[in-house]
């Protein structure tokens, strides 16, 4: 049997395991719509790990118990030809102590679903093939958690090297952190508000709901069903398919064909400005400029040579809150940086409302870019994100021109040609992970309609950096 190895310390504990398999059907999953099984296709984790600058590691799904993060160094994640491959070294004195007490469980790790396509099998309930996800924690399950799959057991080693197995069972566990919506009201509510087309950045839950990837068995289950995200004291291990809450707790209001569009776009824009709440990012408020600015002005106050890993994303955001009139500086590097370079964070922003935006999923980013240029307009400026870049770019006389801002003597508008999307942006021909292609989200958005979205005015406010706390000059742009 394959298990997730408890390294005890004195002052810390390892831990390490799949967090999850790939390419291996899970249990049955409850849904509203029925149940299902789902399988993450071989690549998706791997994509992710590559898109997500910083993964969270949680006990039992709680913020408040956060153990540390990739970003940090306590938790390494990988894709193996097995699957999901965590290792965390945690330093938390209660976990420690669940760990001595063997109350340790195993994995589950929470994801925003970007692309799945539904299987539907004649004999068989639907598969649900993952083909696409961000991940954006990996938490530690202890026994005040029903692990509604079978999975990996745990092992425990003192520094003694005294051995002891715990596996996991089928016993009915009630779980704490409940956050419990109205089911009641689930399809009426969800066809109301048009959930469909937004379900893809609902935030999952999963444990782990695989089994020994060495054999194919699973480990103690008696084939009862599963649930995705938490399962509520008293239910006695009954599954409930629960969405963010916000969906369905804050918003109290008669829902109408008038105010359907009101409430997804509050849906929509809470998320990247609940996020930014909780991120520990320091606000600095963009205040607005005592006069308005031309295009070369701006570029002078706002470009530089880059000092951090990478302002390309934060930058063009600074860019596009200059032109609509902001105060606002950037090259601020840290967790502001990596959260505005996050694909997933350009596409809340993209999705926030009356924002003008396109996305094409492709697996040549080239195709891709050929794409989204057919949308850009004569005299405005979008931001483009494809490949491993993001910048301003615009339809002149003379052919479309992307603008550099990273560039300690050479910033400005230049020719975007397929050699400057092949240096600059880092495109390529083909997305593969262990043969197998996958497509990617470019994004395009209009600048104009960006700058004017309240919400993108308080988002300006955690880029927003002091004259004097730059991280530029001196090393020109990171290619």
């Amino acid at each position: 049997m394959v298990t997730t190895k408890i390294e005890l310390r004195s002052d810390s504990v390892t831990i390490s395991g799949y967090v999850n398999a790939v390419g291996r059907e899970s249990r049955p999953i409850s849904s509203p719509t029925g149940k299902f099984v789902e399988q993450v296709e071989p690549g998706a984790f791997k994509t992710a790990l590559t898109r997500a600058t910083n993964v969270d590691l949680l006990l039992n799904h709680k913020t408040e118990k956060k153990l540390g993060s990739t970003a940090t160094g306590e938790l390494k994640l990988e894709e193996d030809n097995i699957g999901l491959r965590a290792e965390a070294v945690v330093c938390d004195a209660e976990t420690i102590e669940k760990a001595r007490k063997g109350e340790l469980r195993g994995w589950s790790f929470g994801m925003y679903v970007n692309k799945a396509e539904i299987e539907q099998r004649a004999e068989k309930v639907p598969k649900r093939h993952l083909q696409d996800i961000d991940i954006f924690e990996v938490s530690i399950i202890d026994t005040s958690c029903l692990p509604v799959y079978a999975g990996t057991s745990v092992e425990c080693r003192s520094e003694s090297d005294v051995m002891a197995e715990t596996r996991f069972n089928d016993d009915e566990v009630e779980t704490v952190n409940k956050i419990p919506p109205d089911l009641s009201e689930y399809e009426k509510r969800a066809y109301a508000v048009a959930l469909k087309p937004y379900e893809s950045r609902l935030a999952e839950l999963r444990y782990n709901p695989y089994h020994d990837p060495t054999n194919g068995r699973f480990t103690g289950a008696s084939g009862s069903g599963g649930a995705v995200l938490h399962v509520g004291k008293g239910e006695k291990g009954k599954g409930v398919y629960v969405v963010d809450g916000v969906m369905f707790n804050s918003t109290q209001k008669t829902l109408t064909s008038e105010n359907t569009n009101d409430i997804i776009n509050s849906i929509q824009t809470s998320e990247v400005i609940k996020r930014l709440h909780q991120s520990g990012i320091e606000y600095r408020k963009a205040e607005k400029l005592s006069e308005q600015l031309d295009t070369n002005e701006i570029i002078q106050r706002v470009g530089g040579g880059d000092e951090t890993k990478g302002s390309c994303s934060s930058l063009a955001f600074a860019y596009i809150g200059n032109k609509g009139g902001f105060d606002v500086l950037d090259y601020r590097d840290g967790e502001s940086r990596s959260f505005f370079a996050s694909n997933s964070t350009i596409i809340e922003i993209a999705k926030l409302s009356g924002v003008k935006s396109t996305f094409v999923k492709e697996y040549n980013d080239y195709k891709a870019v050929k794409s989204l240029l057919g949308n850009v307009e004569n005299g405005k400026e979008y931001y483009l994100q494809t490949g491993r870049h993001a910048s301003i770019i615009r339809k002149s006389q003379t052919g479309f021109e992307y603008l550099e801002l990273q560039s300690k003597t050479d910033n400005g508008f230049k020719p975007l040609t397929d050699k400057v999307l092949k240096k600059r942006f880092k495109c390529q021909k083909s997305h593969t992970s262990l043969k197998f292609k996958y497509e990617v989200t470019n994004t395009l958005i209009e600048c104009e309609s960006l700058g004017k979205n309240s919400d993108f005015e308080e988002i300006l406010g955690y880029i927003n950096t002091s004259k004097d706390k730059q991280k530029k000059g001196n090393k020109g742009y990171v290619k």
